[in-house]
């Protein structure tokens, strides 16, 4: 996982736990959906064959709403 530092720079923190699927999001589709709605979505759509892109296009779609 990563963090801006106060300055900019990337702070890089290793994941520990075994994961399925990284999502890295802006907080303007956090300000509007939580982490279990992403999730749920990000997981159909793997399910379903999608690719990232087409998920990408939807969670924005579902944030605007």
């Amino acid at each position: 996982m990563t963090h801006l530092h106060p300055d900019g720079r990337p702070v890089v923190v290793t994941c520990t736990v075994p994961c399925r699927y990284i999502v890295l999001m802006s907080d303007g589709i956090f300000e509007f959906m939580d982490s279990q709605q992403i999730l749920g979505e990000v997981h159909a759509a793997a399910q379903a064959g999608q690719p990232p892109s087409e998920v990408a296009k939807k969670l924005v779609k579902m944030a605007r709403k």
